[in-house]
């Protein structure tokens, strides 16, 4: 909100609804939706990882020094972002990785994939080392190869059976406590 920000509040609110948010906080009542826009500024797409928040070094350092991480989440978070974001380096700068992301359905893991992709094609050029390819992979989950160092990101849907016969470098199961066979595939990949 453009008003916020001019009285010097740093407001970091996202708001779905400008006109309710004009009017309770502002006393603007408008119904003009391009003027209700105008008082606002669209965050980029693509914007530096907010780095600034108490959480993220807590869990970077776990996820560097432990094998098996469980964060407990919200939305909004970014939490999802960060160890897709960890997932990616580890997978693009070491030599034979195999990562997998989980998912309730293969929709999801594949949508998790193209995040992967969508951190590697922002990397400044002189990180670039290595080509990639998006493909849509097993199930439709989603499949990132890197080309010259034979590592992967391969998405998954649900279930102990859809990851039993790999032998994976790392797992992101994200959302695992809306998956209906969580503690079974948890068993299945910790060996």
């Amino acid at each position: 909100c453009n008003m916020c920000t001019e009285k010097g509040e740093h407001n970091p609110h996202m708001f779905h609804r400008l006109k309710d948010h004009l009017d309770i906080r502002h006393g603007i009542k408008e119904t003009n939706n391009k003027i209700i826009r105008a008082y606002f500024t669209e965050i980029p797409t693509v914007r530096p990882f907010p780095y600034y928040l108490p959480y993220i070094k807590p869990i970077a350092e776990t996820w560097l020094n432990e094998q098996i991480v469980l964060i407990p989440k919200s939305r909004d978070m970014v939490a999802t972002w960060q160890v897709i974001a960890y997932y990616t380096w580890d997978t693009y700068f070491h030599r034979s990785r195999q990562n997998f992301f989980q998912s309730e359905k293969s929709g999801k893991a594949k949508a998790l994939v193209r995040r992967a992709e969508f951190i590697l094609k922002q990397m400044p050029r002189f990180l670039q080392l290595h080509k990639f390819t998006y493909g849509v992979g097993e199930a439709n989950s989603g499949q990132l190869m890197i080309h010259g160092i034979e590592s992967e990101i391969i998405g998954l849907p649900q279930g102990p059976d859809q990851i039993r016969m790999y032998h994976p470098s790392g797992i992101f199961s994200d959302e695992s406590a809306f998956q209906a066979q969580a503690g079974e595939t948890f068993a299945a990949i910790k060996p």
